[in-house]
């Protein structure tokens, strides 16, 4: 079985896009909203992003 590439990992382009819409939300704070925005987009790159162990704080907390 070969080596996946972490740059071929599923979930990790959307994840960095996500991440990255986040930090461009967080440049402007004082727009509405936009801190909102820049936690769920956020919590849905941490969804898809995949881990290399399994996180036991994750795992207690949902």
């Amino acid at each position: 079985m070969g080596v996946i590439s972490a740059e071929d990992l599923p979930g990790l382009a959307q994840g960095r896009q996500e991440a990255l819409l986040a930090l461009r939300l967080m440049e402007e704070p004082a727009t509405p909203g936009a801190l909102t925005k820049a936690r769920a987009a956020f919590r849905r790159a941490l969804r898809v992003v995949p881990q290399s162990t399994p996180d036991q704080y994750c795992y207690e907390t949902r």
